[in-house]
């Protein structure tokens, strides 16, 4: 039974019908509340007065989305600027959500590493935004998934971005070039923003030996889920589960071979040295590699992504400036305002 004494969330007074539909807090919990004739499909429990009890489950999360399209997640990727929280607790402190209300950095607030997270991440996600009235439109992320079942899964659910995890398919095996990379890569040096990338054969049959397979891969992921047009979801390519950094030439060589596949996608997100993920090497050494990263992604067409531990807050300056603002940043750290302050304004 719902306190006598409960506050009505006011940014969230919406109506189905005849029934009004709002989201309450009863103590240090949320609950929504239905004032009218019936439950309008939620899993309810009448509370009396003409009111209904419903509380914050799945099965309610999915009449929300059903009849408030704005809760359900959009994609964000083409945006400038972009950010991933995956403290799906602070989503219940309102001051966080409605940070990006009138900012321009888009959030994707479902952020989910794992296939029995999915729901939970989502779901929170939407009661969130519904309790805030936040109508600007949010994001949804299916982390690292590895397989063709996780992804179906993801986009079954609601979520507009896969960040398609290639670690298991990078390794290297004997292979010879073939003539057709020769011609492709051995045969000029790429200027790329003034940047020279120059190939020797030694390096490019270490990218065709190290990437053949996970080329295929997303190659073959891209044909059967997004190809179509079945499935309109951001696409991120990952390679940052992987012991290896990723050193300008093969993120060059792995983009524009997925490029050249006919695979359209949106983000990349490389393993990065030094600073941003061991601890080892400086501040300065990781911002001129990533000026280097930064100039492969505005030539082919996509942004760089980041996972940026709670620890790191201090390179997003470096990765706003040497992205020239372009980026998506994945978080799981809790203090929001804080790494949104970070981020210098554009």
């Amino acid at each position: 039974m719902i306190g006598l004494h409960f506050v009505i969330c006011e940014k969230s007074l919406n109506s189905i019908g005849e029934t009004a539909v709002y989201m309450a807090k009863d103590g240090d919990s949320y609950a929504i509340i239905l004032t009218g004739k019936n439950t309008a499909g939620f899993k309810a429990t009448d509370i009396g007065d003409g009111k209904f009890r419903a509380e914050l489950v799945h099965e309610n999360a999915v009449i929300i989305r059903k009849h408030f399209p704005w809760t359900m997640p959009v994609k964000g990727l083409i945006k400038f600027q972009s950010v991933g929280m995956g403290e799906r607790k602070s989503l219940s402190v309102p001051e966080n959500v409605n940070l990006f209300k009138n900012s321009e950095i888009f959030p994707v607030f479902a952020q989910a590493a794992s296939r029995e997270f999915l729901d939970e991440a989502l779901d929170a996600a939407t009661f969130a935004v519904f309790r805030e009235g936040m109508k600007k439109g949010y994001g949804a992320d299916a982390e690292h998934v590895k397989t063709k079942e996780e992804i179906e899964h993801a986009l079954s659910l609601g979520y507009k971005m896969i960040t398609l995890d290639c670690s298991d398919h990078v390794k290297e095996s004997k292979t010879e070039i073939s003539q057709g990379y020769i011609d492709k890569y051995l045969k000029e040096e790429f200027d790329i923003e003034g940047i020279p990338l120059v190939f020797t054969e030694e390096e490019l049959t270490t990218c065709v030996s190290l990437f053949k397979e996970a080329i295929a891969f997303v190659s073959e992921i891209y044909e059967e889920l997004f190809k179509s047009g079945k499935h309109d979801a951001d696409l991120e390519i990952s390679l940052d589960n992987l012991d290896m950094v990723t050193s300008p030439l093969r993120h060059y060589f792995f983009a524009r071979e997925i490029l050249d596949a006919g695979v359209l996608f949106n983000a990349v997100s490389p393993r990065f040295n030094g600073a941003f993920h061991s601890g080892d090497g400086t501040e300065a050494q990781f911002e001129k590699d990533l000026e280097v990263h930064s100039a492969i992604a505005r030539s082919l067409g996509y942004k760089l992504s980041f996972r940026v531990a709670p620890d790191k807050v201090n390179v997003l300056p470096i990765i706003a400036r040497a992205t020239r603002g372009n980026f998506h940043i994945k978080t799981i750290s809790a203090n929001w305002p804080e790494i949104i302050g970070a981020l210098p304004k554009k």
